[in-house]
């Protein structure tokens, strides 16, 4: 497992990762987590997702939780339309013995572009353990702000691709308006890929305060985590 900041630019001190599956080819070469579609071909999806939520909880235990850490994962479609999922996430948080407010789910726009009403449920219920869910990705494919009022989310994630070409208006003013999704909803939004300080400052000016990308820090491994929260709790 990798794990990428979500830096808050106004309180440098809030500690926050997302954690991402890479994978090591025999040359050691880091690979993008491509092998992902082989797992929902084999319809092996839900296995991947709990094979990941183990790793990253067993990685939590030496993060900096009692400083307010929080570590978000990624679950699929697949996953959080499963009843089944919140008595396996209720019992992996009980056996690493880890508080329900350092973990957050993330999960894709894939998600809330269907009806499915136990998507529903099982957010409510994670949210009423006290974890935090958001939507990753969001703008990256056909999911609408009316499917996202359709959730409570805690957390709405803005995809790399609405930051591209904001040097021109119109999607300069695009990324503004989408901006205030906060004000309306009351999550809280983080804007995602940021890679320049040019598109830091942008962001930063749309009033939006968390941000992850390049710009702070690629994905790192735990060791590289641990440190980073270090430097910032003593900074």
């Amino acid at each position: 497992m990798h794990y990428q900041p979500q830096v808050n630019v106004k309180n440098p001190s809030h500690l926050s990762f997302e954690s991402l599956v890479r994978y090591k080819d025999k040359t050691g070469k880091l690979i993008p987590p491509v092998f992902i579609d082989d797992f929902y071909q084999l319809g092996a999806i839900k296995q991947l997702d709990q094979m990941v939520i183990d790793l990253v909880l067993t990685d939590m235990k030496k993060l900096p939780l009692e400083h307010g850490c929080k570590v978000s994962v990624n679950i699929s479609a697949e996953s959080i339309a499963d009843p089944a999922i919140i008595h396996f996430v209720v019992e992996r948080l009980r056996f690493y013995e880890i508080e329900p407010s350092s973990l957050e789910i993330e999960i894709t726009e894939e998600a809330i572009i269907t009806n499915d009403k136990q998507i529903a449920k099982n957010i409510e219920a994670l949210q009423a353990l006290g974890i935090t869910v958001a939507i990753d990705d969001f703008g990256s494919g056909y999911a609408s702000f009316p499917h996202l009022l359709k959730f409570n989310f805690d957390k709405v994630k803005l995809d790399r691709s609405l930051l591209l070409n904001t040097q021109n208006e119109r999607e300069k003013i695009l990324y503004q308006l989408l901006a205030k999704i906060s004000e309306v909803t009351g999550c809280v939004l983080v804007a995602e890929g940021v890679e320049t300080e040019i598109e830091e400052q942008f962001v930063a000016s749309c009033g939006i305060d968390i941000i992850q990308g390049y710009y702070f820090s690629r994905p790192m491994p735990l060791d590289d985590a641990q440190q980073w929260a270090s430097n910032k709790i003593h900074a």
